[in-house]
């Protein structure tokens, strides 16, 4: 239900009246597969609100009206990077979102008609990006500590390749052999990615484009 508020809410900051706001947020509660993850409990309801709720505080920070008003955009900015890195520790798709969103802040900053960022754009763009990106990588420092220590890698998630192995090229026993090829996370990823690399690599890639492209289609 939050996230569905946020839906929403980022719809009208974006200029959508209400009853496309509305039909939004409907779409997003009526879509089974949002029904299947509340249903299993998965973690992408909790990413999903995370990732509306960041959205929202950037697009807070960048209404015509913080246009130069650094102080308050860089609070919204700070909030954005805090729960864009709680969404990063949910799942690990967020990361590309924050550099973009840096930048668009940054220029956001750049091209402002203020005159109290008229003679100093450049640094006020610069401190705008760093501090979305330093509230986000500050947010997720904590956990990459305590898996340096524990694991010996800062890395947060430790299945891209099993991911990939799940779209790619999967056999029929992929969890299990995924799982029972090595007891450390890191040697299990390094595995899936010989494995994934030399399927993709020993048939033609027409054959890989077709394939994906129908698994694309049918889901």
């Amino acid at each position: 239900s939050i996230a569905t508020i946020l839906i929403f809410l980022l719809c009208r900051e974006c200029g959508f009246g209400p009853a496309a706001s509305l039909l939004a947020a409907a779409l997003m509660m009526l879509n089974p597969r949002t029904g299947f993850y509340v249903q299993s409990i998965w973690p992408e309801i909790l990413h999903l609100t995370l990732l509306l709720a960041g959205f929202w505080a950037f697009a807070l920070a960048l209404r015509k009206e913080h246009d130069g008003r650094i102080g308050r955009m860089v609070g919204w900015l700070l909030l954005c990077g805090v729960l864009l890195g709680y969404a990063r520790l949910t799942r690990g798709v967020v990361g590309p979102f924050v550099w973009v969103m840096a930048a668009m802040a940054a220029w956001f900053v750049f091209r402002s008609n203020s005159s109290r960022t008229q003679n100093t754009r450049a640094g006020w763009s610069l401190l705008a990006a760093v501090v979305l990106l330093m509230s986000f990588h500050a947010t997720l420092l904590p956990q990459q500590i305590a898996n340096q220590k524990d694991h010996g890698t800062p890395l947060i998630g430790h299945n891209t390749w099993r991911n990939i192995e799940g779209g790619i090229g999967r056999t029929a026993d992929y969890p299990a052999q995924y799982m029972n090829a090595a007891p450390d996370p890191m040697t299990r990823e390094q595995l899936a990615k010989e494995r994934i690399l030399t399927r993709v690599l020993d048939r033609p890639f027409s054959e890989t484009l077709a394939q994906q492209t129908s698994v694309f289609f049918w889901r």
